[in-house]
Formats: structure tokens, sequence, C-alpha cells
């Protein structure tokens, strides 16, 4: 089964590397856009917060773009990134309850399902 993987902490990608060994993993968004290109995996993983860096007033942000930029970018340029329509099973694995469904809900309103499951849980719902 192929998969791929919108994740940049180490130990989360360990995690999904011991479950499937020829993940392709992006760590940014724009590594992400690059490595989905063409691709058609199985099962697609997303986070949200990527590459994390306190603004200033206790609150952090991304510095280079987050999971809804990925698939908002994906979502635009379909015919380009096919992966998300064809792929079995589409799990936003984010603790960020905001931000998980914004994904969400942009897969849901072009048809495509997915599911949201906190990493927290995942050891239950995933093989």
């Amino acid at each position: 089964m192929r998969a791929f993987l919108l994740e940049d902490d180490p130990l989360r990608v360990a995690w999904f590397e011991s479950r499937f060994p020829d993940i392709v993993v992006a760590r940014t968004v724009a590594a992400a856009l690059y490595s989905f290109e063409g691709l058609k995996p199985d099962f697609v993983f997303l986070d949200h917060d990527l590459d994390l860096t306190e603004s200033g007033n206790g609150y952090y942000a991304p510095r280079q773009g987050d999971g809804t930029a990925f698939v908002n970018s994906v979502l635009c340029q379909e015919l380009r990134y096919p992966g998300l329509r064809r792929a079995q099973r589409i799990v936003i694995h984010s603790m960020n309850p905001v931000g998980s469904y914004n994904m969400w809900q942009a897969l849901d309103a072009v048809g495509i399902a997915s599911e949201r499951i906190p990493f927290s849980n995942l050891k239950e719902r995933v093989a």
C-alpha cells in the first residue's frame, strides 16, 4: 500500500514509517506539493500545524503554510494532483480541532471523504 504523510514532528514521522515502510513524507507545504504531484497513494495522512513559530503573544503560527494551505492548493490544481480524489482513505490527524475541521470541510465541499482522527487516537484506528 502506498501512503503519503504531511507531518513535521520527527516522532510522529517515525510512528508512521514503522507502519508504512514506503511512505512518502513531506514536512512542509512546499515539499508536500512537490512530492504529491502525480502521486497516487492509497492512504493520505495530513497534519495541520507545520513548522510553528511563536508569534510573540503566546500564539503559534506556521512559518511556511499549514495543512489547510496544502489541501486548498491541491484542490485548486486537481489535474496536477490527482492523489486526494483517488486515495482509499484520507486521515487528518492534527490535534488542532479548528485546523483539522477547516481541512475536512474543504475536502467535503468537493465530495472527497476524509476522517478527522487526532494523532493521540490513531494507534487504535490505524493498522
